[in-house]
């Protein structure tokens, strides 16, 4: 039988506080009237499923070593999605598509994700479904909650947690195709914390299995990540994205870079964001920004230095920039750095000798 949300009128619209006494307040009066009648019969108006949890494990208050959640949910028809969120300093998730696809949007960039394929998001990363059309399909989910040192993730030995928890927030590129062996140990996972569940609470056995699990699981994902197969870039996205990567300062018009590649502007840009995910404008943005993150780590950097020798025309913009594609102003990430990925060091290790120096 469908549900029926109702929501008070009172917490969407103020009571209409006029007094009808000219023709103009009758006319307010009239339409606010109407316009409540109308709204009344849509948010009473019975919502259809468009998704249905298969099953959801909240292990926040559980000794298993950051294991945070663990679940799957099935998409039951397509629609649409909104509402991006960020994910917490301490936050890392695995998203694995079981059946069908998704679409999923991480920092700006949207990643197409087919079934048997996992998507990262990292700790500190803007993450969602937003402006994008969902089509039916299944997406199990295993969240995990790490510490700066990483030194508590699966209640390893300390270097061993480290080293782990290292080797998951260096997983590069981010969607990847899981190996047979993860998918296997995926659903042994699930198993055993359905045992739990049934049993009323793990006793310490059954916590050293599910943590055991874990820890192969993960160390087959990092395994199914640095052997997925990376296709070569064309020679001309090659030679553009060096040509950023050495000038990520400069300004850039598609022109400009279209002829570095030998295409006109139009194909160049098609071609572009095909290849990349992203268009030249937002590429160059989300490389600075990459590069703004490791210069606000140093104490002596200033705001308006790092805008101003990373090309923003002001400190304002810069910081505009910087909320879009991480989610928080300069002066918050300042306050707390910790945890939110940098990106691959060689991509403007050009810039490294360079003075940040106010």
């Amino acid at each position: 039988m469908p549900t029926t949300r109702i929501v008070p009128l009172s917490l969407i619209i103020p009571p209409f506080q006029h007094q009808c006494v000219t023709e103009t307040a009758y006319w307010h009066n009239s339409f606010f009237l109407a316009f409540t009648g109308l709204l009344r019969s849509v948010v009473n108006m019975p919502q259809k499923q468009t998704s249905k949890t298969l099953f959801l494990f909240d292990l926040r208050q559980c000794a298993l070593g950051g294991i945070m959640e663990v679940g799957s949910r099935r998409i039951l028809r397509a629609h649409c999605y909104f509402g991006p969120h960020i994910h917490g300093p301490e936050r890392l998730e695995l998203a694995i598509v079981t059946d069908g696809h998704q679409t999923q949007v991480v920092n700006g960039r949207r990643y197409d994700i087919k079934a048997n394929h996992c998507l990262l998001v990292r700790p500190g990363e803007t993450h969602g479904d937003y402006n994008t059309t969902q089509a039916p399909s299944t997406v199990s989910f295993v969240v995990l909650g790490v510490t700066r040192g990483g030194t508590h993730l699966l209640n390893l030995r300390r270097d061993d947690a480290r080293r782990l928890q290292d080797a998951l927030t260096g997983i590069s590129p981010r969607c990847f195709r899981l190996s047979d062996d993860a998918r296997r140990l995926f659903d042994h996972i699930v198993v055993l914390l359905f045992r739990r569940r049934q049993a009323g609470s793990g006793d310490a056995l059954q916590d050293m299995a599910i943590q055991s699990a874990m820890a192969t699981f993960l160390a087959e994902i990092v395994s199914s990540a640095a052997n997925a197969p990376r296709p070569r870039p064309a020679p001309w996205l090659t030679r553009v994205l060096r040509h950023i990567d050495a000038n990520i300062a400069d300004h850039f018009s598609v022109k400009d870079l279209a002829k570095v590649a030998g295409a006109s502007p139009s194909y160049f840009m098609a071609k572009f964001k095909q290849e990349t995910g992203l268009s030249p404008n937002d590429y160059i943005y989300e490389h600075r920004i990459m590069f703004a993150r490791k210069l606000l780590r140093r104490p002596e950097a200033r705001i308006t230095s790092v805008a101003h020798e990373l090309g923003f025309s002001s400190s304002q913009h810069f910081a505009t920039a910087f909320k879009r594609f991480t989610g928080f102003s300069p002066a918050q990430y300042r306050r707390d750095p910790a945890w939110v990925y940098l990106g691959p060091d060689h991509i403007l290790s050009h810039l490294r000798k360079k003075s940040t120096h106010a």
